[in-house]
């Protein structure tokens, strides 16, 4: 948020304290799915490679992230709120439902202030998808730097996650 808030209008502080609060609140609802799970949060492998991948490049990759991530999965949310419907997890629907609803508006902010970064640096706006397409792959070029111990490690702690909720889910 700060990183461009001396060369964006004030809308761009408001828009980006709106999806920080946004993020925050999606980040709550999941702990919270999670304790309701008796999934120990501490067991979620977590990483930083989003910011890590797009760190040595120009900042506006930083916000070009921000914009890929919000568009890669959103197409997967009715889907995944559908299947919490079948388990008969309404509330983890809900917040599906929630998290989509607010993806859909992130990445609005995100196509909207990329092209306005752009176009004050007096490059082509419409060319917004571009940065996108290179963070993805910042990101897969980053996660290709992954070490066979590593990928083990996530491996172990995703397979564990999967055992517990079969458990639980019986």
């Amino acid at each position: 948020m700060s990183r461009f808030a001396d060369v964006l209008p004030w809308e761009w502080i408001h828009n980006s304290a709106r999806w920080t609060y946004d993020e925050s609140r999606h980040c709550s609802m999941g702990y919270e799915r999670l304790k309701a799970w008796e999934l120990d949060p501490g067991e979620i492998p977590l990483g930083t490679y989003i910011y890590e991948s797009a760190s040595a490049e120009d900042p506006i990759y930083l916000l070009g992230m921000l914009y890929f991530f919000e568009t890669k999965n959103i197409r997967h949310k009715p889907a995944r709120a559908q299947l919490f419907h079948s388990y008969g997890d309404s509330m983890s629907e809900h917040d599906m439902d929630f998290d989509w609803a607010d993806e859909t508006m992130h990445a609005g902010f995100g196509k909207h202030w990329l092209k306005a970064l752009l176009a004050l640096r007096g490059q082509d706006p419409t060319s917004y998808d571009d940065i996108r397409e290179r963070c993805e792959q910042l990101v897969t070029d980053f996660v290709k730097t992954a070490t066979a111990k590593e990928v083990a490690d996530i491996k172990t702690a995703a397979n564990a996650l999967l055992a517990t909720a079969g458990r639980l889910g019986r």
